[in-house]
């Protein structure tokens, strides 16, 4: 179900992202990205990105969590997520990776994160 405001539909608070870190299950749907999700209370899912400066630039880090915001308004796989929190870790990997990352490789790649939370989601 997804949330009236985008802004309700973000993980925001430091203590979101350590519970979902200690408490949340892990599921990797390729070898650049960790997917952490836990159960939360509200009737629609939460998400957060955590793209770390080994990345690349700030460039580079905003244009990854832009592509990642628009797959999150655009897809119908993403949108159908059940009332969890997700935090999409992006892992250390060669720059060249992130800096060339086409739009649709990265909703493939989430679309594939997405069905496997409403797999294992209880």
């Amino acid at each position: 179900m997804l949330a009236e405001n985008k802004k309700s539909c973000r993980l925001t608070k430091t203590e979101d992202y350590k519970n979902l870190y200690k408490a949340g299950r892990r599921v990797y749907p390729n070898s650049w990205i960790v997917v952490n999700f836990k159960n939360n209370k509200s009737e629609s899912y939460r998400y957060g990105l955590t793209v770390p400066k080994y990345v690349g630039n700030a460039v580079v880090r905003n244009r990854v969590k832009r592509l990642c915001r628009e797959v999150f308004n655009k897809s119908e796989v993403c949108k159908s997520l059940p009332p969890v929190d997700v935090n999409f870790v992006f892992k250390k990997r060669d720059p060249g990776l992130y800096k060339n990352l086409s739009f649709e490789e990265l909703k493939n790649e989430l679309e594939k994160a997405c069905k496997r939370i409403n797999k294992y989601h209880k």
